[in-house]
């Protein structure tokens, strides 16, 4: 798997695959203004696995991404919803 930084992500179109996925401008502008350049390893284990809808326990140290494992693919259910 390659992983893409984002900065090199947010000089694509509005919308942008990443691990399979796609990632609305606004959610990945927002992640770029934290300066987060690349997933951490919990993040790249969990993504696939609640992005496909499955459940998924993350056991992690403090600081590892863990909130934003889940956060992500939260943030983009909800976007993909119809208004």
């Amino acid at each position: 798997m390659t992983q893409l930084l984002f900065s090199q992500l947010c000089e694509q179109s509005v919308y942008v695959s990443l691990v399979g996925i796609i990632i609305t401008a606004l959610i990945l502008d927002e992640i770029y203004k934290q300066k987060f350049e690349k997933p951490s390893p919990i993040q790249l284990q969990m993504w696939p696995i609640l992005l496909q809808g499955m459940d998924c326990i993350g056991i992690a140290q403090t600081g590892t991404g863990k909130t934003l494992a889940f956060l992500l693919p939260a943030l983009i259910h909800i976007d993909n919803q119809p208004v």
